[in-house]
């Protein structure tokens, strides 16, 4: 907690501004964690393109916006046109906040993942004056290994980018920018696992405690994954290996499905009615992590999801989490879930 605080003090005045943005659910929550527990500095604003929920307690100003920012489509021409639509999107949001925001004030930015556009659009806009102060704030499993982004998607990015008006600056070494000296820190639930340590603060959580039904099985769905660059066949093959080693074990439970917020579910229920003859599908926004005490599942699967990672922190031993590599080869993540005792799957 003294280190959290010694890197705040970096920028202490009465005149300093907490700018957070979301472009998840899941992002609010983290936040709103942060300010329960008085690890940011100044008065608070929400940049909230998604219109998610939050605490209306926690915040001194929130910019909503009304994008639609799921992204559930699967040909390539729904996709350009999901782009292109959100781009513009984050282009009437963008002039919504500078209209609202004084720039001219000491202002602390907690930001997620600099591969997204509006973020990283904020964040250059942000840095171009002194008394700038930079978080990042954990997104999933990101923080935890040097993610691989081709020149072509970088590329791809930066044209769309400029064809609506915008600008990408790349972040090529992480995308959280995190070994930059621009940023101070960055909040985590396991900071000695990251990519960086010595920059790594430690993210407040809660514990999670509930009495499991002995029959039931939760499977967070990745539904993210059939956009994954070997394609649609390849996410299916391993998804129905994923639910044949469920259907194996455990052909007698209850067998709860909740999808990603992002993605496409058509592949995953028709995969649910072969391997399985009782299931359900969880369909809900809410953070896994939040709605778990409803589904009080005794056995939960999955892909990499650092939903996995979350919850078996916060639990104590009383729930079985594993988790099938979704590639063949061994990731260098896998270290992680090995240290926290979740069951690796082959």
């Amino acid at each position: 907690m003294e280190q959290i605080q010694n890197v705040i003090k970096l920028n202490k005045t009465t005149h300093t501004k907490s700018i957070f943005i979301a472009i998840a659910p899941n992002h609010i929550s983290t936040f709103e964690s942060i300010i329960k527990n008085n690890l940011h500095k100044g008065k608070t604003t929400l940049l909230n393109p998604g219109n998610f929920k939050y605490d209306n307690s926690l915040w001194n100003e929130v910019i909503n916006g009304n994008m639609n920012l799921q992204y559930n489509v699967s040909s390539r021409l729904k996709k350009l046109v999901f782009q292109l639509n959100k781009l513009m999107g984050y282009k009437r949001f963008i002039y919504k906040t500078i209209k609202k925001i004084n720039f001219d004030e000491n202002i602390n930015y907690y930001y997620c993942n600099l591969d997204d556009i509006l973020s990283n659009h904020i964040y250059c806009l942000i840095n171009k004056t002194k008394n700038r102060v930079n978080f990042a704030v954990e997104d999933g499993i990101l923080n935890y290994y040097y993610p691989k982004e081709s020149k072509k998607q970088i590329q791809q990015k930066k044209l769309l980018s400029k064809l609506i008006g915008l600008k990408f600056t790349p972040f090529t070494n992480h995308p959280t920018n995190i070994n930059s000296k621009s940023v101070k820190g960055q909040f985590v639930r396991l900071p000695s696992d990251t990519i960086n340590p010595a920059k790594s603060l430690q993210l407040p959580f809660d514990s999670i405690s509930y009495n499991p039904e002995p029959n039931s099985v939760l499977i967070i769905g990745q539904d993210i994954m059939h956009n994954y660059h070997k394609g649609e066949e390849y996410y299916t093959k391993r998804l129905g290996k994923l639910f044949q080693i469920i259907q194996n074990d455990h052909s007698d439970k209850l067998i709860i499905y909740k999808p990603h917020r992002n993605g496409n579910t058509n592949t995953a229920e028709k995969l649910l009615c072969k391997y399985f003859e009782d299931y359900k599908l969880f369909q809900s926004i809410t953070p896994v992590e939040e709605c778990i005490k409803g589904i009080r599942p005794k056995y939960i699967y999955s892909f990499e999801s650092s939903a996995i990672i979350n919850l078996k922190i916060a639990m104590k031993d009383q729930v079985m989490f594993a988790i099938l590599p979704f590639e063949k080869k061994v990731s260098t993540i896998l270290s992680l879930y090995t240290k926290l005792r979740i069951r690796i799957l082959k």
